[in-house]
């Protein structure tokens, strides 16, 4: 899959969540913002609004994972996702980390691993201003995961081969 533009992910995110609430117009409320590669987001901008934050992979056309930080959540918008901790089973560094694909390609040790992420990954942010409530950002969360389909994240389609949920519902 190709990296979504800032553009395609707003306007995905405006429509699915207008189709659901159209009494409310979520155009000034979301904005996306591009992290410039080679850095780390602006914790700023977390402060003032919750945060859906997606990693993709040029070299594999692929999205790595995608989660979200709720408004002044700094730690899990900034340093979670680029330092390997060993508390935090699920991050970003340890799936790169235990990547054998990856790890073939590039050979990272976990010193590397901030340095790699942002070298090597594209990271687009999604700020929601008024979330509603805390389901909205967990709403704008499981629609990327819906449309991009992160390779560290589990996808309808292997929960159904694991017995899971059905597709028949």
């Amino acid at each position: 899959m190709k990296m979504l533009t800032a553009k395609e992910v707003k306007d995905y995110v405006v429509k699915g969540l207008s189709a659901l609430y159209p009494d409310f117009d979520f155009k000034n409320d979301i904005y996306v913002v591009e992290v410039p590669e080679g850095e780390r987001p602006v914790c700023t901008n977390v402060k003032k609004a919750a945060a859906v934050y997606m990693f993709y992979y040029p070299a594999q056309e692929c999205y790595l994972r995608i989660g979200k930080a709720s408004k002044g959540n700094t730690g899990r918008y900034g340093s979670q996702n680029y330092k390997k901790q060993s508390s935090i089973k699920t991050s970003l560094p340890r799936s790169i980390l235990d990547d054998t694909e990856i790890q073939n390609e590039n050979n990272i040790c976990p010193e590397e691993i901030e340095d790699w992420i942002k070298k090597n990954t594209r990271r687009m942010d999604i700020f929601l201003r008024n979330p509603a409530n805390r389901f909205e950002l967990a709403l704008v969360e499981s629609m990327m995961h819906f449309k991009c389909d992160p390779k560290y994240e589990k996808s309808a389609k292997e929960i159904d081969k694991e017995g899971g949920v059905s597709q028949e519902i």
